[in-house]
């Protein structure tokens, strides 16, 4: 039996700034939209329309409030939140990629808290590469193509 290996990449935002979505503005509708939406909440009821910025930030912040990992169908229901939110910022921010909680004791990195949430983003869709001149170069003398790899020791 082997080790298996994988490498990923990307960009990550924590829960605490992602919540920053959530305006004194914005809030009421996008709890509407919510309770429109058919999206379960995984933990309680929605707060009810007359609910406070406040308690709706609360709320939010009480869903990520887990004492182990949450299981696949919660996780889920958080990206379907969380999209839905994103979407309704009205911000032109990328998709996320994936709701990431920081122990699920296979994946190791030392950027991220212990037993908290952060919103993982595609490089692609955050970074657009530009050739440089000696890369220009490069490709019209050679050709060229991008690799990525994980050394395994």
């Amino acid at each position: 039996m082997g080790t298996d290996y994988r490498s990923n990449d990307g960009y990550y935002v924590s829960l605490e700034k992602m919540i920053n979505l959530v305006t004194c503005a914005n809030f009421k509708e996008i709890f509407n939209l919510l309770r429109k939406s058919g999206i379960s909440s995984p933990k309680e009821v929605y707060p009810s329309p007359d609910a406070s910025f406040e308690e709706c930030v609360n709320w939010i912040g009480n869903l990520h409030d887990v004492s182990n990992y949450p299981d696949e169908e919660y996780v889920d229901c958080l990206n379907e939140i969380w999209s839905l939110i994103v979407e309704s910022s009205g911000l032109n921010l990328p998709e996320f990629e994936c709701l990431y909680f920081s122990d699920d004791g296979y994946t190791h990195t030392d950027d991220f808290a212990f037993d908290e949430f952060f919103f993982i983003f595609d490089r692609d869709d955050c970074y657009i590469e530009k050739i440089s001149p000696k890369g220009s170069a490069l490709k019209s003398f050679a050709g060229m193509n991008h690799v990525s790899w994980t050394d395994i020791c």
